[in-house]
């Protein structure tokens, strides 16, 4: 794999950026900001155009008040996404003219109770965007009919034991309907009931007796499948894939370490589903593939943490965000040759073998 620092394709903005969306038109959204506190800093949601040789161009930004935004969404068909600001989701539309992409707020309303305690971290747009679905920190995941959302008339609630819900996300079909929380992940058929597919606090061999967080989740989009990660308290990290058996229930396939010194904070698929995208505490954007979970390239370009990252309708490039305000757009180079990961085996035997020659010598 490759390690190589990018200066290029880059926006900084003036606030912490906690989520990025991007459409299949190339219209990127990222949202974030300092919160309720009186810090000073900008709560926002900024709007670019991403183009098709990778670079961005900034377009507008809209405020939100005094609460930052943690969560995006697209509508799938509608010139409409959602978004996560405090207790309320709010309904924002997109247009452009005169090459200028112009965002208006055209709805709202509230997913949380509590003002001062909870929060919404999540929400997801049904495939039919007929749907859409809500998560917040007090482990709550609700659905609501679009664009009618009526916020004393939820259609589901399912409330967990304890987490914040930090990714919903749909299969392509629509059929499925997955929530993720540290300690759980919550898989629904059709409407979100209490009768769901529950998959606890994760234990592997390596961390008998040591319990893991949950890190991360989605479907794949090209097949029949889903993804999630995990990370350790020592810092290693683990994707999973989990096939489905065909009767409502999944089959974990695969694990693999994808990072052994430090752990991700997010990851998301390819359109074309052939590439997993992380994006980790050491400031870096890390890609796998989606076959093998083999590492492919690594990109150290952040100051600071990255909270969300995002893939371009062509699957060539990843785009993220961080809480050290930028949007950065990281092209996909992959070198020929063997992986590292597979390498590393070998590697050892030889290093052995030549031990024991000099060792006899």
């Amino acid at each position: 794999f490759i390690v190589w620092k990018m200066e290029e394709r880059s926006y900084r903005l003036s606030f912490p950026l906690f989520s990025v969306a991007l459409n299949s038109d190339g219209i990127l959204i990222a949202g974030g900001g300092g919160g309720a506190s009186k810090t000073g800093i900008t709560n926002a949601i900024s709007v670019f155009k991403f183009n098709k040789n990778g670079s961005l161009n900034f377009q507008n930004t809209i405020g939100t008040g005094s609460e930052c935004v943690k969560c995006l969404a697209f509508h799938p068909t509608e010139k409409i996404f959602a978004a996560g600001v405090g207790i309320n989701c709010k309904i924002y539309s997109f247009d452009s003219k005169d090459d200028v992409i112009s965002i208006k707020e055209i709805g709202s309303f509230q997913t949380e109770k509590n003002a001062s305690e909870d929060e919404q971290k999540s929400v997801a747009f049904a495939p039919s965007g007929k749907l859409i679905v809500t998560g917040g920190v007090n482990a709550i995941v609700q659905s609501w009919p679009y664009p009618q959302a009526d916020p004393a008339k939820p259609l589901n609630v399912d409330k967990s034991e304890k987490g914040e819900i930090d990714v919903i996300n749909f299969h392509p079909s629509g059929d499925f309907v997955g929530a993720l929380s540290q300690t759980h992940l919550r898989i629904w058929k059709g409407k979100i009931t209490s009768d769901n597919v529950v998959l606890d606090r994760p234990l592997t061999e390596m961390y008998e007796q040591k319990k893991l967080i949950y890190k991360g989740f989605r479907f794949s989009p090209t097949e029949e499948c889903f993804f999630v990660g995990k990370i350790s308290p020592k810092g290693r990290g683990w994707i999973e894939r989990w096939d489905s058996t065909g009767d409502g229930k999944w089959l974990m396939k695969k694990s693999s370490i994808v990072h052994r010194y430090y752990h991700f904070n997010t990851f998301a698929i390819s359109p074309d589903g052939q590439w997993i995208a992380t994006g980790t505490a050491n400031n870096s954007v890390a890609l796998f593939s989606a076959k093998n979970l083999s590492k492919k390239m690594e990109v150290k370009g952040h100051t600071h943490f990255i909270t969300s990252v995002a893939f371009s309708p062509d699957s060539k490039n990843i785009i993220s965000v961080s809480v050290d305000y930028s949007v950065l757009s990281t092209p996909i180079v992959i070198r020929s040759g063997p992986d590292m990961q597979q390498m590393i085996p070998f590697s050892i035997f030889i290093l052995i073998v030549a031990l024991i020659y000099n060792y006899y010598l």
